[in-house]
């Protein structure tokens, strides 16, 4: 589907990108001469498929410069999911390194699309969807951030991956605020020691299961107490891992936002943070949070319902599917409330709740019930069908010590526990199979 109306990726703005361009450590005289996109036009469907930052930053902007449609991908999605995004994207042109197979049976239309960026997000049982972002609309969000933050332009640690848009926000905020941009694989860090790089004046972003990792190794521990703040976003973070992180000092700035808000629209500072604030903070200055109820009406402080969102950096929709008309608020599936200070408290995913013989049961509930026990690395909760009970309620889960807690884990569940949250399933692994952001591919659950 051809969207029409979204403004030039660049346009007049190209010259003044080149020096913070040159502060990423990239040639922009490179970025314009990039042999693989040497034929492609305005419009043209390109798919940037690279793992290195810098590969995949001179990808991205030579895809920009020539006004393209640019989609961006993760090069360990499944075999399965780039059937999907072939078949959603058809691309012209590839940048990086898909698996092999992946473009045999892509046959690109002729037709080219207006210039946008396409982040991928996952969809309603893990299917892959591309929310529709512009320039304009990434910049907006990074206005927001440098505006609320009121500080000298911060430079960011980077661990996250660039096709996220928590990893690309890093990059457009950097570009906004003459600030650096330095990436680190978080994913194989050195043994029993933190990073050979000294925070000084940056930020970095995690998400709580990194954040769970980082806390459990004392060397680490110590590094992340050294950076300006740490953002931490992703998902819920339990209170238990939050007093852990404020008991070391460490400046945390719990903070809200998805794919579709291009990422950022709520943030606790960290001065708030380390003198007890509570929540995932306050909206920031580009944005409006509401909290409707089941029938779409504004809710009292305390008081749970879906997280709506109404600001100037919104995507456009989906990839594919009908544009969103311009101003629309956007209904981002989350379950939260504020709390009488008006900070925002993100609950998870309305769709989580589980529902086993008639009783709802919030699977964050058991997870932090489960982890307070001390004999989980890692542990998630999660529902397969039930013939008897309509759904039951599964844990996978991760010991600190394989060889040992397994029965001392399910007697703990029964004691702390109402029966009916109790996993009538346990599922032992080595490792629960998540993402850079510690999110699970609900695709890769066991199904029985």
């Amino acid at each position: 589907m051809l969207y029409t109306g979204l403004r030039c990726l660049m346009g007049p703005d190209w010259n003044k990108l080149k020096p913070g361009i040159a502060r990423l450590g990239l040639d922009s005289d490179k970025v314009e001469e990039f042999e693989p996109l040497a034929r492609a036009k305005p419009g043209c469907r390109v798919l940037i498929c690279e793992e290195d930052p810098r590969r995949f930053l001179t990808s991205f902007f030579a895809a920009m410069r020539k006004d393209c449609a640019i989609f961006l991908c993760n090069p360990g999605w499944s075999r399965h999911t780039w059937q999907q995004v072939i078949s959603i994207a058809r691309p012209h042109f590839v940048a990086g390194n898909p698996p092999p197979g992946a473009l045999d049976d892509n046959n690109p239309a002729d037709a080219a699309d207006t210039p946008a960026i396409m982040i991928p997000t996952s969809g309603t049982g893990g299917a892959i969807r591309f929310a529709v972002h512009t320039w304009e609309s990434l910049g907006t969000a990074a206005r927001g951030f440098l505006e609320f933050f009121a500080e000298t332009p911060p430079n960011s640690y980077c661990v996250l991956p660039l096709f996220h848009v928590s990893g690309l926000m890093q990059v457009v905020r950097a570009l906004q605020g003459e600030a650096r941009v330095d990436f680190f694989d978080l994913k194989t860090p050195p043994a029993g020691q933190a990073p050979a790089f000294n925070p000084g004046d940056f930020i970095i972003s995690i998400v709580p299961t990194q954040l769970w990792r980082l806390l459990a190794e004392p060397h680490y521990a110590a590094w992340l107490k050294t950076f300006r703040y740490v953002l931490l976003g992703g998902g819920p973070a339990e209170a238990g891992l939050l007093d852990a992180a404020r008991a070391k000092n460490i400046r945390l700035a719990p903070c809200y936002g998805t794919t579709e808000t291009a990422a950022l629209v709520a943030a606790l500072k960290p001065e708030q943070f380390l003198a007890g604030a509570k929540g995932a903070g306050y909206p920031l200055p580009h944005a409006r949070i509401f909290i409707r109820d089941e029938k779409g009406g504004p809710t009292e402080p305390g008081c749970h319902g879906s997280i709506t969102v109404e600001a100037g950096s919104l995507s456009h929709g989906y990839y594919g599917e009908e544009p969103v008309i311009p101003g629309t608020a956007f209904a981002t599936g989350d379950e939260g409330c504020f709390d009488d200070e008006g900070s925002l408290h993100v609950l998870g995913r309305t769709d989580r709740i589980i529902i086993s013989g008639a009783e709802k049961i919030d699977p964050r509930t058991v997870e932090e019930a489960l982890r307070a026990t001390g004999l989980v690395a890692d542990i998630l909760i999660f529902a397969q069908p039930d013939s008897e009970w309509g759904q039951r309620v599964v844990a996978l889960y991760v010991l600190k010590d394989p060889n040992a807690g397994a029965e001392k884990l399910r007697q703990s569940a029964r004691e702390r526990l109402d029966p009916h949250q109790v996993p009538k399933k346990w599922i032992q692994v080595e490792r629960i199979p998540r993402n850079a952001l510690g999110k699970v591919d609900p695709g890769n659950l066991p199904k029985e």
